[in-house]
């Protein structure tokens, strides 16, 4: 190991280190039970109500059953430990328990996050930059907050970066296991929080662009070519299978036609600051 290495290593450390416990600072702040001060935040009788379901039956929710699912086996340990009497809680309290450790999750995610942005300054060639910015990002205020919160911000925002490591593998190496990965990260990103397919929208083609350029360097410049390429295909594939499997679309269609009415609806027209139309867009622009 270089000294240099070496220095990078712990500077990375501190990072880490520095950003879980200003994370986990205040990570019971605003928990009441089954009740929260934080808005949208992911609760136990949430979770509960999905799970009794199999978040089937027509279950919905203005989010997708992905995180829920997660946050569920997050919960599993500690209703195991109460039902083999190694805990002794029930009611508020329980609740309580279950909430702290759905914000321990986003704050693993999180950390998770901070740690990727190191690696991608590293992928980028310059490792010290890398840390920097994961300095920067760790230490942000919004980033602070919704890290010890269980939104779905720091979940979905850790799903990204993953699938950001493997789209800059991807652009450099035009491997198929980079594009497959890129694929399934981004439909977990997507699973976790509908939103975050605004992320992808420009990214994919930017993504064939970059092969096509990749294939015209290797002698064929045929764009039919580059749309057919296996890697594309496969990835694709991959993308669509793992985003039905994680929405749970086969086994609860209903539900998820529902949810989609909710997101397109309620959820999302209160909040709209321009209208869905050309005028509105380019005032949007503007």
């Amino acid at each position: 190991m270089t000294r240099g290495g070496a220095g990078r290593r712990l500077a990375l450390a501190a990072v880490l280190g520095a950003s879980v416990l200003l994370d986990a600072w205040g990570l019971g702040w605003g928990l009441a039970g089954d009740y929260s001060w934080a808005p949208d935040e992911l609760l136990p009788s949430a979770v509960r109500s999905g799970l009794d379901q199999r978040f089937s039956g027509g279950w919905h929710e203005k989010y997708g059953p992905f995180h829920y699912a997660v946050l569920a086996a997050a919960y599993e340990p500690a209703l195991l430990a109460r039902r083999f009497g190694l805990i002794h809680v029930d009611g508020p309290d329980r609740d309580r328990i279950l909430a702290v450790i759905g914000r321990l999750v986003s704050l693993l995610m999180a950390t998770g996050t901070v740690w990727l942005v190191a690696r991608l300054g590293r992928e980028l060639g310059d490792e010290w930059a890398g840390i920097l910015g994961a300095a920067f990002f760790a230490f942000s205020a919004p980033f602070v907050y919704y890290a010890k919160i269980a939104n779905l911000d720091a979940p979905y925002l850790f799903w990204w970066a993953l699938s950001f490591l493997f789209c800059v593998r991807l652009l450099d190496r035009h491997r198929l296991g980079d594009y497959v990965l890129f694929a399934a990260s981004a439909a977990a990103a997507v699973a976790t929080k509908d939103q975050a397919y605004g992320l992808y929208v420009l990214t994919v083609p930017a993504v064939v662009a970059a092969l096509h350029a990749r294939r015209r360097a290797e002698g064929d410049r045929r764009l039919l070519t580059t749309l057919t390429d296996p890697r594309l295909l496969i990835a694709g594939g991959v993308g669509l299978v793992v985003l039905i499997v994680l929405d749970n679309v086969v086994f609860n269609p209903e539900g998820f036609l529902a949810h989609l009415r909710v997101i397109a609806g309620p959820a999302s027209h209160p909040f709209r600051m321009f209208n869905n139309d050309l005028p509105g867009h380019l005032a949007l622009m503007r």
